[in-house]
């Protein structure tokens, strides 16, 4: 996989990679090593990692959202150091469900949000979209 997602950033193709939520703290820290393993830090700023939630966002705790992006930076940032880490972008993929998914974006590190069809209402949408 690491070849693949290589070979896409380096023919400059936006890459997302996805982590699931159930995943285990080991599996996400040898996913984001063998992945980041085999890439120039000059890709990183090509490459989106996806946060994804299959559940109702509401159920997650902020705190513990934010220990799994501190995670996933750490990790890039003893391959790369800390700043390479930041060029990476994180996002949260998930249905959004009313005024906490900003409280989520505000307050556990993630650089953006990818939205899922079915959680679209027009209205929030377009309030979502002036705040961010």
């Amino acid at each position: 996989m690491s070849e693949k997602i290589s070979y896409s950033l380096k023919n400059n193709i936006i890459t997302l990679p996805i982590l699931h939520h159930n995943e285990s703290i080991k599996f996400i820290t040898l996913f984001i090593e063998k992945i980041m393993s085999q890439l120039h830090y000059n890709l990183f700023d090509k490459l989106i990692i996806v946060y994804k939630i299959e559940k109702n966002i509401e159920l997650f705790d902020a705190d513990n959202l934010k220990e799994k992006i501190i995670l996933i930076r750490k990790t890039i940032a003893n391959l790369y150091g800390l700043d390479n880490a930041k060029k990476v972008k994180i996002i949260l993929s998930c249905e959004i469900n009313g005024k906490y998914i900003l409280n989520l974006l505000e307050n556990t590190g993630f650089d953006g949000i990818l939205i899922e069809d079915e959680s679209l209402d027009e209205d929030f949408f377009g309030e979502l979209l002036s705040k961010i």
